[in-house]
């Protein structure tokens, strides 16, 4: 609607012999409007390169890549792998063609970790230079949870358990916050609903309710 424009309209007198004697507008054409997206084509390239190398390197199935502005949320980028070709679309698969940055469902494992920390954060538990002493693993109902890499107790701040990617650090902090105030954090960060970008079949994330938490 906005790049299409619109039709004129014209009022012809045609002599006898059907020729044009006068012709008067009616009704002026209008051309269509630009449209500037947020994407930078610079930052848009080098993500495709990115997503390529990395695709490659670890014979993955797919990878997305997003960029934002957090300023102001601005999408500058906005990737998949594997790619197709635009100027061949019919050639491209259904796989190919599927937007995995908006359209896919996936557990987020430990880029988790920073909503966790910002909700204690926010509920003023702890601070960035908060202290703990850390045990090598950690109970949790019936399952020990280890670091991804074997190491003895330490003591780590907030901002190195976050650093660091600590899965016990991450979860000495979720056991603080409690379950309650965590599940009122994921909704409060919007995980269970579409963010409303401008791009179809978003899908909103799954989020289990409250009381169907496992231990």
């Amino acid at each position: 609607e906005t790049l299409g424009g619109g039709d004129g309209r014209q009022e012809v007198v045609h002599d006898a012999a059907g020729e044009t004697i006068g012709a008067e507008t009616v009704l002026p054409a209008t051309n269509g409007k630009d449209i500037r997206l947020t994407i930078d084509a610079a930052i848009q390239a080098r993500a495709e390169e990115a997503l390529a190398e990395a695709g490659e390197l670890y014979a993955a199935e797919g990878a997305t890549a997003v960029v934002m502005n957090p300023r102001n949320a601005e999408v500058l980028a906005i990737a998949n792998w594997p790619a197709y070709d635009p100027n061949d679309v019919g050639s491209a698969s259904e796989a190919e063609l599927a937007n995995r940055a908006t359209g896919f469902t996936y557990e987020p494992g430990s880029t988790f970790k920073a909503f966790t920390v910002a909700a204690a954060l926010e509920e003023g538990i702890v601070e960035p230079s908060t202290a703990f002493r850390l045990p090598s693993t950690i109970k949790v109902a019936d399952r020990e949870i280890e670091e991804a890499h074997a190491r003895p107790p330490v003591t780590l701040t907030v901002a190195e358990i976050l650093a660091q990617s600590s899965n016990v650090g991450a979860v000495t902090i979720g056991l603080g916050l409690g379950k309650e105030r965590f599940d009122h954090w994921i909704h409060e960060f919007g995980f269970d609903e579409p963010t409303g970008i401008d791009f179809p079949a978003e899908e909103q994330g799954i989020v289990p309710a409250l009381e169907e938490y496992s231990g």
